[in-house]
């Protein structure tokens, strides 16, 4: 059985593994995704803010966080604060 995602346009292949920047941010540096683990690690634009791991992101989550427009806005709505993370160091 499979399950669309109402937020991903069905034409565009969007890549839910390994490392990928998905348009320019000004707040997020460098997005890495662990589909086997559930693992979405983060790399902020602002070194002072680093990179942080979340885990137990669902991958239609990280798949629309990729092609959103911005995305500092859907990290902000959709997942600072929903997923447990801690800072890498």
């Amino acid at each position: 059985m499979s399950f669309r995602n109402p937020f991903i346009r069905e034409k565009k292949q969007v890549r839910v593994h390994g490392r990928f920047t998905g348009g320019k941010s000004e707040c997020i540096g460098n997005i890495n995704y662990d589909p086997v683990e559930g693992t979405l690690q983060i790399t902020f634009s602002n070194p002072e803010l680093g990179k942080w791991e979340y885990y137990d992101v669902p991958v239609y989550e990280v798949a629309a966080f990729q092609v959103s427009g911005s995305k500092g806005e859907y990290f902000n709505r959709n997942i600072r604060d929903k997923y447990e993370y801690a800072r890498v160091y």
